[in-house]
């Protein structure tokens, strides 16, 4: 069994050659680059492509702003071993003061969850880990593993999220397929998290139009007109918050 590593960049130059060498450091069967910056693809479509080029067992996607451990990819390929009911794993992300990222995992997203206060970092104990690790309804792509086989099952990231939102939609499909997803709390991967986005207004219209699209695909159509309304309201007092 062995993982494949597979890194969207996009204006990464000044981050990219430090995930490099920590993945390099880590051993993995393989690592494939899908450089964004000259043809935006979008992340989903990107990452697809990664993935339909990648060999191995496992599919680790990371983000070009992240470090990690030495022993993630070694953790990745024997969890998976001795977990064969799982189809998802995440480790836990940290920024660069070694403090939890929020908003990098949670509970299932519906319409009543994003208006009621944040979840963060109140989560049902569960969803903070058991031993080695919890389950959650889904986490976040800057550093997600998945088995290749439930990735091609679930056919997998949606290409219409051109930018977030689509690890939310890919763990919820897996979930829905019958898979578990576990998020381990013990490994721990840093992130500079939006290092490639220097617009909060760029970063929270790609946010705003991908939120509407996962909406529109779960929900009716009066539950999303209604969210988009109140989103409006939202973004008078807070235009460039995620």
């Amino acid at each position: 069994m062995s993982t494949s590593v597979i890194i969207v960049t996009f204006n990464s130059q000044n981050t990219l050659p430090a995930c490099l060498k920590s993945v390099q450091a880590a051993n993995p069967a393989e690592t494939i680059i899908i450089d964004n910056t000259k043809n935006n693809r979008g992340f989903a479509r990107a990452a697809n492509l990664g993935a339909a080029s990648a060999t191995g067992d496992y599919l680790l996607f990371l983000n070009p702003d992240t470090l990690i451990p030495a022993h993630l990819i070694r953790e990745i390929d024997h969890y998976f071993k001795i977990h064969p009911q799982t189809a998802i794993i995440a480790p836990q992300l940290i920024n660069s003061s070694g403090q939890p990222e929020p908003f990098s995992f949670g509970p299932k997203v519906t319409p009543l969850s994003i208006l009621l206060p944040s979840p963060f970092p109140s989560l049902p104990r569960a969803c903070w880990g058991r031993g080695a690790g919890g389950e959650v309804a889904w986490m976040s792509g800057a550093a997600l593993a998945i088995r290749r086989s439930v990735f091609n099952q679930i056919k997998g990231f949606d290409q219409q999220f051109f930018m977030y939102w689509e690890d939310v939609d890919l763990c919820r499909r897996a979930i829905r397929g019958g898979h578990q997803i576990v998020r381990l709390e013990n490994i721990k991967v840093t992130h500079q998290r939006g290092a490639s986005f220097a617009s909060p207004k760029q970063k929270t219209k790609y946010y705003d139009i991908s939120a509407d699209k996962y909406f529109r695909k779960y929900y009716p159509a009066w539950i999303c007109f209604s969210l988009l309304a109140l989103r409006y309201l939202y973004r008078l007092f807070r235009p460039y918050s995620l």
